[in-house]
């Protein structure tokens, strides 16, 4: 289709708010390629901003049709009725939900994304511009195939799962990789596992048990600090992929403790 121009220059003049226009740009063969509804805004020095009541305030087109739509009220992300941004390429590929500038939506997730075969990429969920989902996980990811990848739990914006791991992975076999139990923020400091992970065949590798400590005063920063710790057993285990031990190490507040045992050839 070549270069692109627009239809549309602009002069100085007053303009009164609320004030709307259509911009488009075109194609060296008259073609449509975007679409822009816009309003004069009265704040600040005034500008235009994105804005329609009635449909997407921006369009854009290509020769095999529209891959992206956007609505927008008064500049900001908006759309009560739907999905505020919609991609496609051939088949839809994306759609965002947004409130008010926000990423946001009560009654499903706000985020999806799909590969180009169809399958589900990428789903999650958001409350007022932080992810946020209560009863699953808030960020679900998936390979090519449509297998899960990836389960992510967060309560406003923060890690945090009361009754499992917060994150969980898997490889493209569906073999369980990593498990992350946390709650607000910090890997659990409730005696329980802070971290699993596993060989490709399954075989646990990994088991690391931990804490978060803070310290900080009134006038400085409050810091958070993660350490080995376990007071009824190793803190941190290892094995190999055939389940045979490697190492345990004994922590009490990031502190190795005795006894302290490398080896190899111990079948847990």
């Amino acid at each position: 289709m070549g270069n692109l121009y627009s239809y549309f220059t602009g002069k100085s003049q007053h303009i009164e708010p609320g004030t709307t226009r259509v911009l488009e740009t075109h194609f060296e063969d008259g073609t449509l390629h975007t679409k822009q509804y816009q309003i004069y805004s009265s704040l600040g020095k005034g500008k235009w901003q994105f804005h329609r009541e009635d449909g997407a305030a921006f369009e854009e087109h290509w020769e095999d049709g529209p891959v992206l739509y956007k609505w927008f009220r008064n500049g900001k992300l908006h759309n009560e009725l739907g999905p505020a941004i919609e991609r496609y390429h051939g088949v839809c590929t994306r759609r965002e939900w947004w409130h008010n500038g926000q990423l946001h939506n009560k009654v499903g997730p706000a985020l999806e994304i799909w590969w180009r075969n169809g399958n589900l990429l990428e789903r999650s969920y958001y409350k007022n511009g932080k992810l946020h989902n209560k009863i699953g996980p808030a960020s679900e990811y998936r390979y090519y195939d449509g297998k899960i990848h990836q389960h992510k739990y967060y309560v406003n914006g923060i890690l945090h799962r009361d009754d499992g791991p917060a994150l969980e992975c898997w490889d493209s076999n569906d073999n369980l990789e990593k498990r992350e139990w946390y709650q607000n923020g910090n890997y659990c400091n409730d005696g329980t596992t802070s971290i699993i992970e596993h060989w490709n065949n399954g075989v646990k590798t990994l088991e690391i048990w931990g804490e978060y400590y803070e310290y900080g005063t009134l006038n400085y920063a409050l810091n958070t600090h993660f350490y080995y710790h376990r007071e009824d057993g190793p803190a941190y285990i290892r094995w190999d992929d055939h389940g045979i031990l490697i190492k345990k190490e004994f922590y009490i507040k990031g502190e190795i403790q005795e006894p302290f045992v490398l080896t190899k050839g111990i079948r847990n």
